[in-house]
């Protein structure tokens, strides 16, 4: 009842600083809507978003800052044992506009490269192990490839109150992973996992009708394609900040860290939740807790104190800006492993 084959994980909806009600309102509790993918009969899928800094479920003790219903339990599916990181800089020349793509700079894209390069083999990381599934355990994560991927966005297929018709669908990102995987002849990927990153003003929405969409009901998600042999997992990462005024970091008087660029560093942030996500719950039927929420739902928006380097954990000698993550071992967020 709780999972079908997709389910999105939506992150905290801000405005101008602020937290929107709606989405935090709804953050904890899956709901069944309809996917329309192009060109396809509807189909019944659970959508998952979670909560917003204010959205939080219940208080939690004190000593113990999750979310949602703690512990994380487990549901008897896979995990994924040897993550391997692909990032896909979706970046043509234009946006359904005509207007220039902007926002995916060599800096932004060298960072997010380099948090994937410093990850593996982190204390940060290493949270991961405790979460295992019929003897396998989720040890280690590596930076595979990148590609930018220059395929002109498909026009009139969405429409966001934030970007207008610069909008692509959960089904064109599916389109572009699965074209980007046979290009590069991956076609069974039961640790493989790509990221698709959009340029600043590019909005997208789950499907045509838009009743969940970037900025507004989420910030990322990750699901998986099911595929010959194997499946394709992936995640939706739009850019952080959007000409509107929404953006994807926690609000101005917030406590998240920023020690390399203010983009670069949110959309690394809002990438570690989906990519612990990911290796803890790949097919969205392992390592949930009773409300439904993830190992990084229940520690959304929760970051550490800043340290000397202005970062709240240092990875590699390199500072970031991460939220924490849920510890069954600890019982309670944490920046490093049990």
């Amino acid at each position: 009842m709780r999972r079908s084959n997709i389910v999105v994980f939506g992150a905290a909806t801000l405005l101008a600083g602020s937290v929107l009600a709606g989405a935090a309102a709804s953050a904890s509790v899956p709901r069944t809507v309809a996917h329309h993918p192009e060109g396809t009969a509807a189909q019944a899928r659970k959508v998952h978003f979670f909560p917003a800094p204010s959205g939080r479920s219940h208080a939690q003790p004190a000593a113990d800052e999750r979310q949602g219903s703690p512990p994380l339990l487990f549901n008897g599916g896979p995990i994924m044992k040897t993550e391997k990181s692909y990032a896909i800089f979706w970046n043509p020349a234009t946006l359904q506009s005509g207007a220039t793509s902007q926002g995916l700079t060599t800096k932004y894209k060298s960072l997010i490269k380099r948090y994937f390069s410093d990850v593996g083999g982190s204390t940060f990381y290493h949270n991961n192990i405790q979460y295992t599934s019929n003897g396998n355990v989720p040890t280690t994560t590596k930076y595979t490839a990148t590609w930018v991927d220059t395929t002109a966005f498909p026009p009139g297929h969405c429409t966001t109150s934030d970007t207008g018709t610069n909008c692509v669908t959960d089904a064109d990102i599916q389109a572009r992973v699965v074209a980007d995987a046979a290009a590069h002849g991956i076609t069974k990927s039961p640790s493989d996992m790509f990221f698709v990153y959009t340029p600043k003003n590019e909005g997208s929405c789950f499907d045509s009708t838009c009743a969940q969409q970037s900025y507004q009901y989420y910030c990322a998600y990750h699901s998986y394609i099911p595929n010959a042999g194997g499946n394709l997992i992936y995640a939706n990462m739009p850019y952080p900040t959007v000409s509107s005024g929404n953006n994807c970091y926690f609000p101005p008087g917030g406590t998240q860290q920023f020690p390399n660029n203010l983009n670069a560093d949110a959309v690394i942030n809002v990438t570690s939740h989906e990519q612990t996500e990911a290796v803890t719950d790949p097919q969205l039927n392992a390592w949930y807790d009773a409300a439904g929420y993830e190992i990084g739902d229940e520690c959304a928006w929760d970051f550490g104190p800043t340290l000397s380097n202005s970062g709240d954990v240092t990875l590699n000698g390199h500072p970031y800006g991460l939220q924490k993550e849920a510890s069954n071992a600890s019982a309670n967020c944490v920046l490093s492993g049990p």
